[in-house]
């Protein structure tokens, strides 16, 4: 439920204007947490938000049953359908929106961030130039953000939004829109953030952070809206924040000593301080749990993992090729052009992992040209060792010898599992 997360939520008008054209929605009984805003000032404006908030809230009622069976028994079916649902209220809301504006013969726009708490889960869903943040142990994770409108960035090419780039990115201008989805863990002192356009494309990942990190969310959202307004953002603006109680947990290491496993991981290797920040930021941490499937042989994909702690198991055509540990990554092929699992990757231990989708890596190399050439570099090593290593286990099955899998010139975190005799 979301009743036990210290919220606030902070508005302001553009000047000279006497209400935001922004609302901010809670259910507990729901575990949401909403907030839209519209391009427009005045009642239509109000009124194209409220529609769209009330459509979205309406909609999820009606999974009310499939919430409360996936807080008691949680599985992966259910999980898809609650995702599903969470993305259809959006798109139904924006055909509400679509046909209202019609009908007022206007050009209202609005942009929505939604949040659905379901235990420790936080299904979310985005459409707009706002922004939805997550800040753990002083490291921000920028979940979800939109196309800056002075800048004009947006989904990148090669990302999964190509089929649907002639979509509008606002809810109302079309009966159609891009919705983003994802689904991440929050734990004991997480900070969350919706952040309207106005903020989300003034402010730097460093002043969102340092804000959420050190101030309770009252002190923290006024601290986001007087930064913003001095550094000259137009417009409305709104924040609305919220911090899940408790301290970080046992498994949850420091910042402080979170960033040098970070600098471990091969694919990260080179990297400085503030790219791993960067990296970081476009990343949403997920837990794993021992036995848990992450992802399976023959499914589609789109996300790079990063193995913080724990160890998880490789395995293909049901038989275990590999073993890795902390420092690992696993998935990169998602990034370059498999879409379907290649083998099926188990978790060995709990542990934590770092999830990077398609999309933000590649808005990532955008927007840090240094840090896209060692990215992609360490990608092209990743690739090239993982293609010599299964040429090698595949010359071995053929020989009966399956000492040429691993040497320790090698990636030392993977360990290959020996299926085959020796030969002496």
């Amino acid at each position: 439920m979301a009743s036990d997360l210290q919220t606030h939520a902070q508005l302001a008008a553009a000047p000279g204007e006497s209400t935001p054209p922004i609302v901010v929605r809670s259910d507990d009984e729901l575990g949401l947490l909403a907030m839209g805003e519209c391009t427009q000032a005045g009642a239509d404006g109000e009124a194209a938000v409220h529609l769209v908030i009330n459509t979205i809230s309406t909609h999820l009622e009606m999974s009310s049953g499939e919430l409360e069976r996936y807080r008691e028994q949680p599985s992966d079916e259910l999980r898809t359908r609650l995702l599903q649902a969470l993305e259809e209220a959006v798109l139904r809301a924006g055909k509400e929106l679509y046909l209202f504006t019609r009908r007022r013969q206007g050009s209202l726009a609005v942009g929505v961030e939604v949040l659905v708490r379901v235990g420790r889960e936080v299904f979310a869903a985005h459409v707009g130039q706002g922004g939805i943040y997550l800040v753990r142990r002083d490291l921000l994770h920028r979940l979800a953000k939109g196309r800056s409108p002075e800048t004009g960035d947006g989904p990148p090419t090669g990302s999964r939004w190509d089929s649907v780039s002639d979509k509008p990115l606002l809810l109302g201008r079309d009966s159609q829109v891009q919705v983003q989805t994802l689904i991440f863990e929050v734990w004991p002192g997480d900070h969350l953030a919706l952040l309207t356009s106005g903020l989300a494309n003034r402010l730097d990942d460093a002043d969102i952070r340092t804000l959420l990190a050190v101030l309770e969310p009252d002190q923290a959202a006024r601290g986001l809206l007087h930064m913003a307004r001095e550094r000259g953002a137009p417009g409305a603006l709104g924040a609305y924040l919220a911090r899940v109680p408790g301290t970080p947990e046992q498994v949850s290491e420091s910042v402080v000593s979170l960033l040098p496993i970070l600098g471990k991981i091969p694919l990260l290797n080179w990297c400085n301080r503030e790219e791993l920040l960067d990296v970081a930021a476009v990343a949403h941490p997920t837990r794993m749990v021992r036995g848990e499937t992450i992802f399976a042989e023959g499914e589609s994909g789109a996300e790079l993992y990063l193995l913080v702690h724990g160890d998880v198991s490789v395995i293909r055509g049901g038989t275990g090729v590999a073993h890795l540990g902390p420092g690992s990554t696993f998935g990169e092929m998602a990034l370059l052009d498999q879409p379907v699992r290649s083998a099926t990757v188990e978790a060995l231990s709990d542990g934590e992992l770092l999830v990077i989708s398609r999309e933000a890596f590649f808005t990532l190399l955008k927007a840090k040209p240094s840090l896209a050439v060692k990215l992609l570099w360490n990608l092209l090593l990743a690739v090239s060792g993982n293609l010599r290593r299964t040429t090698a286990m595949m010359s071995g099955l053929v020989s009966g010898d399956m000492s040429t899998e691993l040497g320790e010139e090698d990636d030392p975190t993977v360990r290959v599992r020996r299926r085959g005799p020796r030969s002496t």
